[in-house]
């Protein structure tokens, strides 16, 4: 049979020193990731696409409205 052991507690834990984490929201310039915008800059963007970028948006806002007109 194993022999019965002593456990002992250390009067200080071990600590990790590590540098606090820094969260920040990446600039709005990036496009991986989440986009933070402001309405009016989105509407702007979309205001100076070109035509064939404002019929795919469309298309794609018709199709979104008509999946969640699905969805309810």
């Amino acid at each position: 049979m194993a022999a019965n052991k002593q456990y002992t507690s250390d009067s200080q834990p071990e600590q990790v020193n590590e540098p606090d984490a820094l969260y920040t929201a990446p600039p709005a310039k990036s496009t991986a990731g989440f986009v933070f915008e402001s309405e009016e800059q989105r509407l702007l963007k979309d205001a100076e696409a070109a035509p064939v970028e404002k019929l795919m948006s469309f298309t794609r806002m018709i199709r979104r409205n008509a999946m969640f007109k699905k969805l309810q």
